[in-house]
């Protein structure tokens, strides 16, 4: 700006001009300053300086302690002086002659096809608007000698003639008068250089800022946007990112300096902050950093912070997942970035930077996996825990006894024993075995159970017979008919199963054809063959595909597409077991307290009942307290049902009818009964009816043996 624009601009708006020049008198008289001019001359030597006339400016300027009490009347603050003072000795180094505020450079175009529609642009765009005088034209000679006459009758406008290796030298001259270059040549100071351009085949002379000039007659500078956040102070130096600003036009450099340094045009120019900051330093200009620059800082910062290098980047609703399986599992540590913010989960005690602004923490203590609470229920269950409970159903009730989470706890059932993951631990014997099985056999006859095995000669290998979970578990379950029958009907870990009349048993079997997935209908994942033996793959296993399962998505691993039950047959023998179950129950207790037994070196016990038969017993305890129960062994042949087989004895070869197997629990307790026969043990009755038993089936069989002869002889006859 000039000495006038200045002196003007720092007007008190509330004083006149007299008052200024009366407090400037009075404040040298009382400095003591002697010979001073009156105060009518002080006035109008003031209005004269405010002009810009050369004597005035001498007046005020030419000594110091006349300006310092200048700026005292004028209220003008200390940080103003330096510029009033230069522009003021700019007007007294000219002898007032009134410097040039604006040079317009057109040495550039010297050799163009034709200058004067050049120079007819040069008046349309910079002289007919007349915004900025006085004015100074730079030309090379080839251009002054085209020069239309017009232009000498414009009076603030000033030619001068230079050879094109003097023109950067006049500019610099120029310029540091206060000057505004209009020129195609960049210039340092960008704040006093308007970016000119002459497009020749149009014709038309193109400004940057459009409306430089105005701007510059407003504001005396040009200045580009104040960079509050240099970007170079947000990013390190990326030497991939170059970018060569020879290639732009002057007004495309020009217009991206003040893009660069503006927050919402830099966004425009380029996303990448990398390849702005490499803009800037090619064009000599501070770029700015972005609001979401400053934002991607910060986020670095905060991953810096952290020391961990997995933060992966996430969407809300994979967030809001990954929380949901903290809550169904232990999870973590784990980091991810969701939109403005890091979110740590479960982090080490190691971790730093927790306490970052951009941070959330989520601690997350979640309760153990169903399949974990599952195996832990059953992880001490023997041969007979697993044969009071072949389904797990007592388990699941005990897990969950309001059945809150019925599909979740049948679905890690289902898991469990589909893999075949659990097997019964080895049961220790019981010592005692006489009063563990007497205090059985004092209880009244249950009703009985019986025990059948899978079907060995199924060609399918996962066939098996199953019982479905009690009604009250069945009635939560709000699921398709086959997911849900797969869900109910699963493989025991035992390979003989008892059951009651009350829950009859069904063969189960997974559909032949149809391995592997059938649509989107087919929600249920359970493994056919476990990816794995390790019990933390096997719950990792289940956390993933029971989540699949509720998200109705497909997981990996093999599975049945569809259960195919049918009935093993319509009714079974109860009548029968139970009569059979009354008489090995009184021949038992009356034998337990005094027959004669004794222990095998594997442990069975041998207990005579005389009549050369015996009762193999294996008396062993449980994990957990079964209540009493009693199943007999039982042989299914399509249509028929054996409950008993055959043994001989004695020396006529007497045969009797015995039960298979005889399976008693009760308290924790397991006690197995087989029945054997051997002449050997004849006459080991523990009574006397033992013997007299003996000798009626003796007499018996010598009959038999008698009557058979003769008839042999009436046939010979």
């Amino acid at each position: 700006m000039t000495l006038t624009e200045l002196l003007r601009h720092h007007l008190p708006p509330d004083r006149k001009q007299k008052s200024i020049a009366m407090d400037f008198h009075d404040r040298l008289e009382k400095a003591g300053h002697e010979r001073l001019r009156s105060a009518s001359y002080v006035e109008s030597q003031f209005s004269r300086c405010l002009k810009g006339e050369v004597g005035a400016v001498r007046f005020f300027f030419a000594k110091r302690e006349h300006a310092v009490a200048l700026f005292a009347a004028m209220e003008i603050a200390d940080d103003q002086h330096d510029a009033i003072l230069r522009a003021a000795e700019q007007v007294i180094e000219s002898n007032g002659e009134v410097p040039p505020r604006l040079v317009v450079d057109l040495t550039t175009w010297t050799n163009i096809e034709s200058t004067k529609v050049l120079f007819d642009a040069v008046l349309a765009r910079v002289i007919e608007p007349k915004q900025i005088e006085p004015a100074v034209l730079l030309l090379t000679e080839p251009l002054f000698e085209v020069l239309p006459r017009n232009f000498d009758t414009v009076p603030w406008l000033r030619i001068e003639v230079v050879d094109s290796a003097e023109v950067e030298g006049k500019v610099a001259e120029l310029i540091d008068a206060g000057a505004l270059l209009a020129s195609p040549s960049r210039h340092p100071r960008t704040d006093r250089w308007l970016a000119l351009d002459y497009d020749e085949r149009k014709g038309v002379l193109a400004l940057e800022p459009e409306d430089g000039f105005a701007q510059f007659a407003r504001l005396g500078s040009l200045p580009l946007p104040v960079v509050e956040h240099d970007l170079a102070k947000y990013l390190t130096d990326d030497p991939s990112h170059v970018f060569d600003a020879a290639t732009l036009r002057p007004i495309e450099a020009r217009r991206l300096m003040r893009q660069l340094g503006d927050d919402a045009a830099a966004e425009r120019v380029d996303p990448d902050p990398h390849k702005r900051l490499a803009m800037a330093k090619a064009l000599g200009v501070a770029a700015t950093a972005t609001p979401r620059d400053r934002v991607e800082a910060d986020l670095r910062a905060a991953v810096t912070g952290l020391g961990q290098s997995g933060v992966r980047t996430a969407s809300t609703d994979e967030l809001g997942q990954t929380l949901d399986r903290a809550r169904r599992r232990h999870l973590g540590p784990d980091a991810m970035r969701v939109g403005d913010e890091i979110h740590v989960i479960n982090p080490e005690s190691t971790w730093s930077g927790l306490d970052h602004p951009r941070v959330q923490v989520h601690r997350i203590e979640a309760p153990e996996p169903w399949i974990v609470r599952l195996r832990a229920t059953i992880a001490d269950w023997t041969v007979g825990d697993f044969e009071a409970d072949p389904y797990l159903v007592r388990a699941m009730d005990i897990l969950d006894p309001d059945h809150r989470d019925v599909v979740a706890l049948l679905h890690a059932r289902a898991w469990v024993l589909n893999t075949m993951s659990v097997k019964p631990k080895r049961a220790m014997q019981i010592k005692e075995w006489r009063s563990t099985l007497l205090a059985l056999l004092e209880e009244e006859v249950p009703e009985a159970m019986l025990s059948v095995s899978r079907d060995k000669h199924s060609s399918r290998e996962a066939a098996f017979l199953s019982v479905p979970p009690t009604g009250r578990v069945a009635s939560r379950m709000t699921l398709d008919t086959d997911t849900a029958d797969r869900l109910r009907h699963v493989p025991a870990v035992i390979p003989s199963v008892p059951f009651a009349r009350a829950a009859p048993v069904v063969l189960a079997t997974p559909h032949v054809d149809s391995w592997g997935y059938r649509g989107a209908a087919t929600r249920l994942v359970l493994p056919h063959v476990l990816e794995g033996a390790a019990v933390a793959s096997l719950d990792e296993q289940w956390l993933d595909a029971y989540e699949a399962f509720q998200s109705g998505t497909r997981s990996s691993g093999t599975v049945a597409a569809k259960i195919e039950m049918k009935a093993v047959r319509e009714s079974w023998p109860w009548e029968a077991a139970d009569s059979l179950l009354s008489n090995v129950w009184l021949a038992l207790r009356a034998a337990v307290e005094h027959a004669p037994a004794v222990r095998s070196a594997n442990g069975r016990v041998l207990m005579s009942l005389g009549a050369g038969l015996a009762a193999e017993i294996d008396a062993s305890a449980t994990a957990t307290d079964l209540g009493l129960r009693a199943a007999l062994e039982c042989i299914y042949t399509s249509p028929t049902t054996y409950l008993t087989g055959t043994v001989a004895t004695g020396v006529d070869g007497v045969t009797y009818n015995v039960p298979l197997r005889i399976l008693l629990l009760g308290g924790r307790c397991r006690v197995q009964v087989r029945f054997v026969a051997s002449p050997l043990l004849l006459g080991h009755g523990h009574s006397v009816g033992g013997t007299v038993m003996m000798q009626a089936a003796h007499a018996a069989a010598a009959e038999a043996a008698r009557l058979a002869a003769e008839e042999d002889d009436y046939d010979d006859d």
